[in-house]
């Protein structure tokens, strides 16, 4: 009794991993929109509160961006890389916010080329943080291709 492809991965413990070139764009999209949701809502959460539970809860929410990435595999599911960086900057120059350590800040009014130079280095910095799932991504590719003799395809 010969036994198929599917049935393999369905006893596989990375069987799962077929389905991912399945989703279609509806679903990668709500994917991704859930993974800025939930960055921009634990960012504006850790801005209020700065303790133990903010900082956990931020480094699980990273996490499951690079597993959100990796699933998508898409170069747009880096998108979300913006939300903290923009909730960060709407809150501290949009509203009266004031920092529960009183702090002093400073704006685009005060130094704009610093501003927007940090703004970039921290966009950038997160997008390479998110890009580390797409780079497993397309490494699991690429072993998967190489083993079943294929070429690459469904690349990002």
């Amino acid at each position: 009794m010969a036994v198929t492809q599917s049935a393999r991965n369905a006893w596989s413990p990375f069987g799962y991993l077929g389905l991912m070139r399945d989703l279609g764009n509806k679903a990668r999209a709500a994917i991704t929109l859930a993974t800025a949701l939930v960055l921009g809502a634990v960012t504006y959460g850790r801005m209020f509160h700065n303790d133990d539970v903010w900082g956990a809860s931020f480094l699980v929410v990273y996490l499951l961006a690079v597993v959100g990435v990796f699933v998508v595999y898409r170069w747009w599911a880096l998108l979300p890389a913006l939300v903290p960086i923009l909730v960060n900057v709407y809150v501290r120059n949009f509203t009266d916010y004031v920092a529960p350590w009183r702090e002093e800040t400073w704006g685009f009014s005060d130094y704009p080329f610093w501003f927007l130079a940090l703004i970039t280095l921290a966009i950038l910095l997160q997008v390479a943080f998110l890009a580390v799932g797409l780079l497993a991504r397309t490494l699991w590719e690429r072993r998967r291709a190489k083993r079943r003799g294929r070429p690459v395809s469904g690349a990002a």
